[in-house]
């Protein structure tokens, strides 16, 4: 069972703009994991060392690869090496105890008419040893809690964790030793595998994998509950969570959150697919095409799950109902390893710092020039629509300055393959909702260096700002 942190306040629940739980910071010292961090360069690595001294001599570590290079290395007793890049110079050394046993059990949750995509679903990965739990009325009202609420209490008696899985979802090759090493990395916490593209919280993942990180809070209404991964007494406790039938299991998972003071993440990659078949409770209707927002089937190689978790402060998302850009912005209070978010305008949140409207419509202008010559755009989308998503990726840039060192560390980022499937979906999860699909995929392959490119602007920003705030503060 998850530990509570600290007491959380009550929350305007479900509702479409409410604050939602945010992020707390990585590292659970459950069962054998140990984590240590340290932030700087050659004089606080020597520190580490000192530190490291007093560990069982199980454990290997070693500095000299990162020092210079401010990489995260994680290292598994009896397993090479995994390296993955920080882009902060943070020194953060995550030690996983590979005798840490994790036995998982899963289960595949369909209706009826759907079995024959379950049992597909099972036989393509029968390392998972998938059951398959069907709904118990289907004859009845459409509902995805009725079976979740089985698929919940079909935990075996001695696993750690259960996965859950929706039948219309397409899991990675070698998702069985993923789902075990995201229980090893994050070993108390609940796991969404899956976001939708269009989402809040892809635009987090977005973030996170240009911060270069692996999980990220869910900041939406509602948690993922395509592929859900969780400890084996929450999946239990969520079997028997008291709430209204009629809930969407998603919504009721959010609740079982907030009770218990939790945060929910989900991992960057994504390791689930949504397939795109009938939804049985007419999501197709009302969102659209709903896709992962980072699919690591999409990778050539899947970057390794670790416990580092996102420290953003900003995430500017494009509402999928109106297509206006709105900030949720994450308030510390009483104990800071946790905090909820706010929602405000975009244009409102970087006006506060600074940034007016005649310079927004400026710097739009100049952006535009070469996007608007042909008129293509045009034809797709309206001018107010590309000013939004403009917006909104000035403040990816804004966002990215608090966690990235300068611009050449972001251009780097930029090239990052992770990165760049998360940004392949932008627009697509963007405009899911007022565009076919072929018109969103030639708009991303349009405006891709244009988002790109406000995403650079918006990197430069705070120092644009403080260079303004310091000629003004000169006496005339």
């Amino acid at each position: 069972m998850p530990v509570p942190t600290a007491d959380v306040p009550e929350r305007n629940r479900g509702a479409p703009n409410s604050a939602v739980e945010g992020s707390e910071r990585a590292g659970s010292m459950a069962g054998h994991q140990l984590q240590h961090s340290v932030e700087g360069d050659r004089q606080q690595a020597g520190a580490a060392m000192a530190v490291r001294a007093s560990e069982p001599a199980a454990y290997r570590y070693s500095l000299d690869r990162y020092i210079d290079t401010g990489n995260i290395v994680v290292l598994e007793t009896g397993h090479a090496e995994r390296v993955r890049r920080s882009p902060t110079r943070r020194i953060a050394m995550v030690l996983v105890d590979a005798s840490a046993e994790v036995r998982l059990s899963a289960v595949v949750m369909t209706h009826p008419s759907r079995r024959r995509a379950a049992e597909a679903l099972r036989d393509r990965h029968p390392d998972l040893n998938l059951t398959i739990v069907e709904d118990p009325e289907p004859a009845g009202p459409p509902s995805a809690l009725r079976t979740a609420r089985l698929a919940w209490g079909a935990v075996t008696p001695d696993a750690t964790h259960h996965l859950v899985v929706q039948d219309d979802m397409e899991l990675v090759e070698g998702i069985a030793g993923l789902a075990r090493q995201a229980a090893v990395a994050m070993p108390d916490q609940i796991l969404s595998l899956f976001s939708e593209w269009g989402s809040r919280t892809a635009h987090a993942v977005r973030l996170g994998a240009i911060e270069g990180v692996s999980w990220v809070p869910v900041i939406d209404p509602y948690i993922p509950t395509a592929a859900l991964l969780v400890p084996a007494q929450v999946a239990r406790d969520l079997a028997k969570f008291p709430a209204d039938d009629s809930a969407p299991d998603d919504v009721v998972l959010l609740e079982y959150v907030r009770e218990h003071n939790l945060v929910a993440y989900v991992s960057i990659p994504n390791l689930a697919e949504h397939t795109g078949s009938q939804s049985l409770v007419g999501n197709d209707t009302f969102w659209g095409p709903r896709h992962a927002a980072l699919y690591a089937g999409r990778l050539d190689t899947v970057p390794a799950l670790d416990s580092t978790v996102s420290q953003q402060t900003l995430v500017p998302h494009l509402l999928v109902w109106d297509g206006f850009s709105l900030a949720l912005v994450r308030d510390a209070y009483v104990d800071p390893t946790r905090s909820q978010w706010s929602a405000i305008p975009t244009f409102l949140y970087l006006a506060e710092r600074g940034v007016t409207v005649p310079d927004l419509l400026a710097w739009f202008g100049e952006a535009t020039a070469d996007l608007f010559k042909d008129g293509e755009v045009r034809t797709l989308v309206g001018d107010s629509v590309v000013f939004q998503s403009w917006v909104n990726h000035l403040a990816y840039g804004v966002a990215a300055a608090e966690v990235l060192p300068d611009l050449a560390t972001l251009t780097e980022r930029m090239s990052d393959p992770v990165v760049i499937e998360g940004m392949r979906t932008l627009v697509p999860g963007m405009y899911q909702r007022f565009l076919p699909v072929p018109s969103t995929l030639r708009l991303r392959d349009i405006m891709d260096d244009f988002i790109r490119g406000a995403i650079q602007v918006g990197f430069t920003v705070p120092a644009q700002l403080a260079a303004r705030a310091a000629l003004a503060a000169e006496p005339s």
